[in-house]
């Protein structure tokens, strides 16, 4: 996060030399405001991600605050007498007094939960996080593993959030350097100098970051290069704002319009949009605008609603809001093995919102005031000293990783251990193994299987889904494909179409194919499913071009999956999403293609699970980890769209998930599931008979 760790300027004397205005008492309140619906807004993302889809934005608003202070507090205090050096380690000290303690005490009690309440499952993740997050470098650690922001649920960090930290820091590195070296360099100029450079760093960046959020929006999600332009923006009003003179109406109008426009994204904006990019432009537009539109005593401005105690006390905490509300919102599952229900959302939202007042109480408020020369005479005669606030913040930061980097290098030998068993069962699978001993075979059972240990070991779960390379990313719509099975000229065509949970079927497919001489093409999205439901995001975009490219590709068979939806989708919504399916599938099959769904598997999460490897971590292949076959397959999306199509071709396995209504956990010595909801490689190659079989079944060629 970011303006919200930049601490309010209190009014100065008027500097007539000064590029900047000085920061008035109402522009004040609207900030404070600003920043409270900032946070508001990214907290609501995280915990009702799909009814507040464009939260995230929130963020971008923090960015324009950040810039439009920090800019006009350098330029404020720009060299005189003093060096540049002087004022960059007065500007630093600031910035390390403001913002680390109360982000490192976080990481520390974080790195203490995690430790000691939280599985090993877990550990490699978000330890490692965790060290990135205190060396302040968790925007390029999320960004080089193709982390994607937009679509995090399962599997992030209880500190994923400090990506906007360290991308905050980056900019407090860099912004004072720039502008006070460019004011250095053209004294005669500086006004025009520091204007010209701010509209360069606007534009360089602001192309960039649409250039690369093309190519790869998942990493210029992270990257402080696509993101500069916003801090710009604030710093171009902070030079600019002295200058806009209008009526108070006007300025009300200004402030309505750029609520509006942060507004409007939050609630459009979703996963699926492609950001930061130019679609970042309208709530850093929305929020410059609110800042420019300052304080008014019109009656139909929004002055009366920011000045509003509750508003400006929520302004005050955000900075530790937002540090708190994540952690919370990903360890109390983590611990709890239980998905957030709504009740447990508002309890979670509650107690990071006592845990924020409490860290501003007795955190933040101290250590500020010490520094500034309000604080106790203790605190006060450490905390002037330039080299004690180095030294204390280099050795908080270094606890941080010994802390949390301990742990994670305590897991180097399991993990290698457990990769060295997948790799040997890869190469020699046993008899009775996995989904073969739900077969009905009656020489196979579970006491069969000579194994040891569950395969895979839930330690490396989440690595067994080695086909992620063919699925196009949530935020791209090029149509990306791979082939695999047979390349005689005799080959049947087949193709596999659909989301991640039609890629999961890959490892059960492609024995099936190599043995069938079939010739496997797979049309693959992230979170996006075939359908004729064209939307302006990038699901919809990658679903027109399949509309027209299927159809001609001379398939003989397709084959369609996709992920039956969870959390907060409504039952109602079904048969209208089932409809937009069943019209793609129909087009497909005037096409002279067959159409055959495979029916999706049962989802823990639906049942109330949280992710099953910590729970098979902690208890083996016990019935604890097992769930209710029924209400894991309540949306059952491929059915419904079966059903309205009757040329198309349903086929269902869930049998060798499931018996007597109740679905496993472990099977055949055999983790069935890598998260919540997709199954690990391993078991769905033990399911490569029961598919095949069944797909020939219902038409599909045999070789035998």
């Amino acid at each position: 996060m970011t303006g919200i760790m930049t601490e309010i300027v209190a009014p100065k004397a008027r500097n007539r030399h000064s590029l900047v205005a000085e920061t008035r008492p109402g522009l004040l309140t609207q900030i404070q405001a600003l920043r409270a619906l900032a946070v508001l807004l990214v907290v609501g993302y995280h915990l009702w991600p799909t009814r507040l889809s464009g939260g995230f934005i929130g963020v971008d608003v923090f960015f324009v605050i950040s810039g439009f202070l920090m800019t006009g507090h350098i330029l404020r205090n720009a060299p005189g007498a003093r060096s540049l050096g002087a004022s960059l380690s007065d500007f630093y000290l600031r910035r390390i007094v403001r913002i680390l303690p109360a982000a490192l005490v976080v990481l520390v009690l974080t790195a203490i939960l995690t430790l000691t309440l939280v599985s090993r499952v877990n550990w490699e993740l978000y330890l490692r996080e965790i060290v990135a997050s205190g060396l302040y470098f968790e925007n390029w650690s999320l960004a080089s593993s193709s982390t994607d922001y937009l679509a995090a649920g399962a599997g992030a960090s209880p500190v994923q959030h400090y990506w906007s930290l360290s991308v905050e820091e980056q900019f407090y590195i860099i912004w004072p350097i720039l502008l006070l070296g460019t004011g250095l360099m053209f004294r005669a100029r500086r006004t025009k100098a520091v204007a010209t450079l701010l509209l360069v760093l606007i534009g360089g960046s602001l192309a960039y970051s649409v250039l690369s959020t093309a190519a790869d929006a998942k990493f210029a999600y992270f990257d402080i290069f696509a993101r500069l332009w916003e801090f710009g923006v604030g710093g171009a009003l902070a030079v600019g704002i002295k200058h806009i003179k209008v009526s108070p109406p006007a300025r009300a109008a200004l402030s309505w319009m750029g609520l509006a426009l942060i507004a409007w994204s939050s609630l459009v904006y979703s996963g699926d949009t492609s950001f930061p990019g130019s679609a970042a432009s309208i709530p850093v537009l929305g929020a410059a605008a609110v800042i420019a539109g300052g304080s008014t005593s019109a009656w139909i401005g929004p002055q009366r609603l920011f000045a509003l105690q509750p508003v400006q006390y929520l302004g005050d905490i955000s900075y530790s809001l937002y540090l708190w509300h994540w952690p919370l919102i990903v360890l109390v599952p983590a611990v709890t093995g239980m998905a957030l229900t709504t009740p447990a959302k508002a309890i979670v939202l509650l107690v990071a919102i006592v845990l924020a007042a409490v860290s501003k109480l007795l955190i933040e408020d101290p250590i500020r005031d010490a520094r500034s020369g309000r604080g106790p005479v203790a605190w006060r005669a450490q905390l002037q000293r330039d080299r004690f606030v180095y030294v204390a913040g280099a050795a908080f930061m270094a606890l941080v990783v010994v802390l949390a980097g301990s742990g994670w290098l305590s897991l180097r030998g399991p993990v290698s251990s457990a990769r060295a068993a997948l790799a040997a069962t890869s190469a020699n699978v046993p008899s009775c193994f996995g989904a073969e001993v739900m077969n009905g075979d009656s020489s196979c059972s579970a006491a069969t299987v000579p194994l040891t240990e569950i395969v895979p070991s839930p330690l490396i779960a989440t690595d067994d889904f080695p086909y992620e390379r063919c699925q196009q990313r949530v935020s791209r719509s090029d149509v990306i494909t791979c082939t695999f099975g047979s390349s005689r000229a005799d080959a049947v065509s087949v193709a596999l179409v659909g989301d991640s949970h039609a890629t999961q079927w890959l490892p059960a497919l492609i024995p099936v194919a190599d043995a069938n001489n079939w010739q496997l093409t797979t049309y693959l999205m992230s979170g996006c499913t075939l359908t004729a439901t064209i939307t302006s995001n990038a699901c919809g975009l990658w679903n027109s071009r399949l509309s027209s490219l299927l159809p001609v590709a001379h398939l003989k068979f397709i084959l369609v999956s996709g992920r039956s939806p969870a959390g907060n989708f409504r039952s109602s919504e079904v048969p209208g999403v089932a409809e937009g399916i069943a019209k793609a599938w129909s087009k497909l099959l005037s096409a002279g293609s067959e159409v055959i769904a495979l029916r999706d598997i049962p989802q823990p999460d639906n049942a109330g699970k949280g992710d099953i490897p910590p729970c098979v971590y902690a208890n083996g292949a016990s019935p604890k980890c097992d769930f209710a076959q029924g209400p894991s397959q309540k949306f059952d999306l491929m059915g419904a769209a079966a059903a309205l199509t009757p040329d198309a071709k349903l086929v269902d396995v869930s049998g060798s998930f499931c018996t007597a209504g109740m679905c496993s956990a472990v099977i055949g010595k055999v983790l069935v599931y890598l998260d919540d909801n997709h199954m690990t490689a391993t078991f769905a190659r033990s399911l490569s008979h029961s598919l095949g079989s069944a797909l020939i079944k219902v038409g599909m060629p045999s070789a035998g």
